[in-house]
């Protein structure tokens, strides 16, 4: 049996999505590191740019569709297969 939504399924689903909106508070700094740090770190495929540096973003999000929470993400720039 394949998979289908009905119309009215479809337009609940997009009426609970669409008033999404996110507030953030929060602060982000940017770090150098080592290139042996971010190799031992990086997923096969990625390489390191030629600079190792990253940034630190830690916030705190509010959202109608799933409450308060905290972030904190960490960036490492870096390319992937030669691009």
């Amino acid at each position: 049996m394949p998979f289908g939504m009905s119309d009215e399924r479809i337009k609940e689903i997009q009426s609970m999505i669409e008033p999404a909106r996110f507030t953030v508070v929060g602060a982000s700094t940017e770090f150098q590191t080592t290139e042996a740090f971010v190799r031992s770190v990086l997923p096969p495929g990625f390489e390191p740019l030629d600079e190792a540096t990253g940034l630190v973003r830690i916030g705190h999000m509010q959202s109608a569709m799933c409450g308060d929470f905290n972030t904190c993400t960490v960036v490492l720039n870096a390319r992937f297969q030669q691009w």
